[in-house]
């Protein structure tokens, strides 16, 4: 026959109230065992457990020394990328002739340009 004292693990996750389902179900299966062993002293064992969780796969990873170079080397590029679109859409316009017609060195051209440069990887 059934025995008179029973018991169970009640798993549950983080999204379910512990308590309320323990309640719940405790009392229906109480009186389920009751009614069936006809003992009004039938008692059920029950015990909370948290669900299990298996280890975060990623742990033991390291994403900056993996790929944190690229976050670094990104910026970089793209200031150099609109730095030479700048520089060929002058060239395309022709500024830097007619600078040079009005009497600019070249050196005082590429200094310009550097200081620009220094200034934009500097603020980014």
């Amino acid at each position: 026959g059934i025995p008179n004292d029973v018991g169970y693990w009640l798993w549950f996750n983080q999204t379910a109230d512990p308590l309320l389902a323990m309640e719940t179900r405790l009392a229906v299966d109480s009186a389920i065992l009751r009614k069936q062993t006809r003992n009004p002293n039938a008692t059920i064992d029950i015990r909370l457990a948290s669900f299990p969780k298996p280890p975060w796969r990623n742990a033991n990873v390291d994403f900056a020394a993996g790929s944190g170079g690229i976050w670094y080397y990104i910026p970089l590029m793209i200031i150099f990328f609109f730095l030479l679109l700048e520089i060929v859409t002058e060239k395309e316009l022709e500024m830097r002739v007619g600078m040079q017609v009005m009497g600019l060195y070249s050196s005082a051209y590429w200094l310009s340009w550097s200081i620009y440069a220094v200034i934009m990887v500097t603020s980014s």
